[in-house]
């Protein structure tokens, strides 16, 4: 599905850029530059997050077994 919807981006991408007028290009560059540095802070984010919960999830599992 995700390669369905990067060929059909892709196939509209010349019919974009035709039709695009020259003063927008640059807003647009800097939308999807905001864009994807968002995207790439959230992602670090949350696997910087998952990973301190896996920590935690195995440092309390491991010390239930000692106790037992």
């Amino acid at each position: 599905m995700n390669g369905l919807i990067f060929i059909l981006i892709g196939l509209q991408y010349p019919y974009v850029l035709k039709h695009i007028d020259k003063t927008q290009v640059f807003p647009y560059l800097g939308y999807a530059f905001l864009i994807t540095i968002v995207a790439l802070v959230l992602r670090m984010a949350r696997v910087f997050l998952q990973k301190i919960n896996l920590q935690r999830a195995f440092l309390s599992s491991k010390h239930r077994r000692r106790h037992r």
